[in-house]
């Protein structure tokens, strides 16, 4: 019996935990947010590229309206911006033609606070300036967040859901009780008269 109870004991020491190092996101994985921005501004640009400049596993959608593209094509879209060198710099050159003054922001590292960083996340990968991966990194974290900051606030609405049924079942079971009490009431004043 002893030996049954050491065995026991020793099976709910802790077991030694070895230290887990935080992995770096994976720089071809996007947060959805930017992956989405990057495969539209793509896909709108595909429209202006000639038929030479376009990646071949794209030539078939390129004749798609953008918004077709992007639906359709989002995988292909987003694997040619990865493996396509010359792809990505014409969609970049859109960018600096479209939003100068975010592309030299994101190109200097100086980027203003206010600035969205899923959009900034798309001007460094699209660029690649120096420590485009922390940028990236920075998306992630800011998805993460957003992620974790959703599902806390389903959870909250669910509580909130669930405490306001508790109430209102408590407020029916009180309600529920308090007319027996009456009717119990009533019924101890009719056998007091009959007492009497």
């Amino acid at each position: 019996m002893a030996l049954s109870v050491l065995s026991v004991i020793s099976l709910r020491r802790p077991l030694p935990v070895e230290p887990v190092e935080p992995v770096e996101p994976d720089p071809a994985v996007l947060p959805e947010p930017v992956r989405k921005s990057l495969v539209e501004r793509a896909a709108a640009c595909l429209g202006a590229l000639e038929p030479a400049e376009i990646p071949p596993t794209l030539r078939r959608v390129a004749r798609f309206e953008p918004r077709r593209r992007a639906r359709l094509a989002a995988a292909q879209i987003a694997a040619a911006l990865e493996r396509d060198e010359g792809f990505r710099g014409r969609v970049a050159d859109a960018l600096r033609t479209e939003q100068p003054e975010l592309a030299a922001a994101v190109e200097s590292g100086d980027v203003p606070a206010a600035v969205d960083p899923a959009e900034v996340a798309v001007a460094a990968y699209l660029l690649r300036p120096e420590g485009w991966e922390r940028v990236l990194a920075g998306a992630h974290a800011t998805a993460g967040r957003e992620v974790r900051d959703r599902r806390e606030a389903a959870e909250a609405s669910r509580l909130r859901e669930q405490l306001d049924a508790a109430r209102s079942e408590g407020a029916r079971e009180a309600a529920r009780l308090t007319e027996r009490l009456e009717e119990a009431k009533a019924e101890v004043r009719v056998l007091r008269g009959r007492v009497h």
